[in-house]
């Protein structure tokens, strides 16, 4: 998938933005979603943790910067899974059961 979908030219622009900053990759990704107005819920295992959490959420990424991941991303093909479908029904041992949202 990475090599044919474009995915790396993301990663790269995520990397110049999070070098730009001294972040990381995933940091660039959290302040993205901040940006696009969705409130992360970051998980930490300990106060140092924590602290870099704190930090991470006083910085933004400028509108240049989050126009450019727009920009990038626009190339991206979407990733629908590793052949998982989604099925009306389940084989359960003696047949296929079906189900319906009605």
């Amino acid at each position: 998938y990475a090599r044919t979908s474009g995915v790396d030219s993301l990663i790269a622009a995520m990397a110049r933005i999070a070098v730009k900053h001294q972040k990381t990759v995933g940091d660039v990704a959290i302040n993205y979603c901040v940006c696009k107005g969705v409130i992360p819920i970051v998980g930490v295992r300990d106060g140092a943790q924590a602290e870099k959490a704190v930090k991470n959420g006083q910085w933004r990424m400028t509108a240049a910067e989050v126009r450019e991941l727009e920009r990038v991303k626009g190339g991206v093909t979407p990733f629908n899974g590793a052949g998982a479908k989604i099925a009306d029904g389940k084989f359960v041992g003696y047949g296929v059961e079906r189900w319906s949202m009605e």
